[in-house]
């Protein structure tokens, strides 16, 4: 098995919208949408890290656990999936080239719900 991890960004001009409402729903779904029924974990972060400089950011960050043979398959119709799921056009998907594959699990989670933030990361979906 192999974790991929991408990021979801609000497009810039839904960022109003999200500053308004967290839309909580919508979250959940595009995660439950793209994780395929695979384990995976969706982290709703509202800000840039402090480094970036901290600003409303909207960003989604999914962890899906992959079987090997499937990994090729899932990472190509992974772009796809979020233009035919995502009917509002929200999210754009981070460029392939940072997609982070890891087999190590605990890693990857704390660094997306990650302690000492000023901004708490929020668990918006998650299946075991």
């Amino acid at each position: 098995m192999t974790i991929v991890s991408v990021v979801l960004h609000v497009r810039p001009n839904f960022i109003p919208h999200f500053k308004a409402n967290r839309r909580r729903r919508e979250l959940r779904d595009i995660c439950k949408q793209l994780a395929r029924g695979y384990e995976s974990l969706g982290v709703y972060h509202s800000h840039h890290t402090e480094r970036k400089g901290g600003q409303f950011a909207p960003h989604l960050h999914l962890l899906i656990e992959v079987p090997d043979d499937r990994l090729d398959r899932f990472q190509d119709g992974l772009d796809d999936d979020l233009r035919h799921k995502d009917q509002h056009g929200y999210f754009q998907l981070s460029p392939r080239s940072s997609w982070v594959l890891s087999a190590d699990k605990l890693r990857l989670w704390q660094y997306v719900l990650g302690a000492g933030r000023e901004h708490t990361p929020e668990i918006v979906y998650g299946r075991v």
